[in-house]
């Protein structure tokens, strides 16, 4: 059965161990209290990157920028841009510009599809440039179709970033 292969009781448990923390950074308005929950959850990524992932909540994003920018495997970083690239926004893009030039393959491809789909200044510019530089034929390929998305004026992803309620 499915729950045994990702052993869902697991991972439930430790959503749930998420969920107080994600929630207080939302509500915390001081800034000492912020930054402690903010390194937990980070800390938390190396683990539970597909905990974090499920949430969706914009306050994320920094948390998840610190994730992309880290020494994490390669897995985790590849996995932060997947949900940064459901955030949106102006982090997700900067972390994502950031990311093109990652020393691994796969963490260059899903920040060429998190580029694409956020879009927004210097997108385009970003991904260009680095396909100037790409030897590496999946990335090139990535960021190829990532140019081609980045000017699209429904960005799949918006809707949420902008606070409507995500529809599964």
């Amino acid at each position: 059965s499915i729950g045994v292969c990702t052993r869902k009781d697991e991972f439930r448990k430790r959503q749930e161990k998420l969920d107080d923390l994600v929630a207080k950074l939302g509500s915390e308005t001081r800034t000492s209290k912020r930054k402690s929950l903010h390194r937990k959850l980070v800390k938390a990524a190396k683990k539970d990157v597909e905990c974090l992932i499920r949430y969706r909540e914009s306050h994320l994003a920094p948390v998840l920028a610190d994730v992309i920018g880290g020494r994490e495997p390669w897995f985790t970083r590849a996995r932060a841009l997947y949900a940064l690239k459901i955030l949106g926004g102006e982090e997700a893009r900067e972390a994502a510009a950031a990311r093109l030039a990652d020393p691994h393959p796969m963490v260059r491809e899903a920040a060429a599809s998190a580029l694409g789909h956020v879009g927004g200044e210097g997108a385009r510019e970003a991904l260009a440039k680095r396909l100037e530089d790409e030897a590496n034929p999946f990335v090139r390929s990535s960021l190829e179709a990532s140019l081609g998305l980045v000017d699209a004026t429904d960005q799949p992803y918006d809707t949420y970033a902008n606070g409507k309620i995500w529809v599964e």
